[in-house]
C-alpha cells in the first residue's frame, strides 16, 4: 500500500508540475498547438534502467513508456525516410550484377541476356518512378500542405515572441 500512496503523490505532483509548464509556455507555441510534456524521475529512471537498487514505482507511473512512445514516433519519419529508398537500390544491384554476368557471357549468349536485363530495368525505373510519383502526391497532400498551412501561423507568432523578448531588453 505505501508503494500505491507514493505512486499517487507522485502523479499528483507530475499532473501540477506538467500543467503548469504548458500553461507557462503556451504563449509560445502556434495557435492549436499542445506542449508535450512528461515527467520522469531521475533516480526511478536508473533505477529501472539499470535494475538496482529497490524501485519505488511501476514503469508506467514513472512516464518511461510515454516518452519512449513520444520519441519513438518522432524517429518513426527518419527510418522511413531511410527505408524509402532501399528497394530502388536492391533492385539496381540485382539489375548491375546481372548485367555484368551477361557481359562476361559468350556472346550468342550475351546479346540476348543483355535484351532481357534491359527490358527488365526499364519495367523497374517505370514502376519505381511511379511508385516515387505516387508517395511524392501522398506526402504533398497529407504532409506538406498541412505543414504549409500552418507554417505562416507559426512564422506569425514567432515574430510576435520575438518583439515581446526585444520589448523586454529595450
Amino acid at each position: 500500500m505505501d508503494m500505491r500512496r507514493f505512486e499517487i503523490t507522485v502523479d499528483a505532483r507530475n499532473s501540477n508540475v506538467s500543467s503548469r509548464i504548458k500553461r507557462d509556455k503556451q504563449k509560445h507555441l502556434p495557435q492549436g498547438q499542445k506542449l508535450p510534456v512528461y515527467c520522469v524521475p531521475n533516480t526511478e529512471y536508473m533505477n529501472h534502467k539499470n535494475l538496482r537498487e529497490k524501485r519505488r514505482m511501476s514503469v508506467e507511473t514513472t512516464g518511461i513508456p510515454a516518452l519512449r512512445t513520444f520519441d519513438l514516433a518522432l524517429a518513426a519519419l527518419g527510418v522511413w525516410r531511410s527505408t524509402e529508398d532501399h528497394p530502388a537500390h536492391k533492385i539496381q544491384v540485382l539489375l548491375r550484377g546481372a548485367q555484368r554476368w551477361a557481359q562476361n557471357s559468350p556472346a550468342k549468349r550475351g546479346a540476348g541476356l543483355m535484351a532481357i536485363v534491359k527490358d527488365v530495368q526499364e519495367f523497374w525505373v517505370m514502376k519505381i518512378d511511379l511508385l516515387v510519383e505516387h508517395c511524392n502526391k501522398i506526402v504533398q497532400k497529407d504532409l506538406i500542405s498541412k505543414i504549409s498551412a500552418g507554417l505562416h501561423g507559426c512564422q506569425n507568432h514567432t515574430f510576435l515572441v520575438l518583439r515581446e523578448i526585444s520589448d523586454w531588453h529595450q
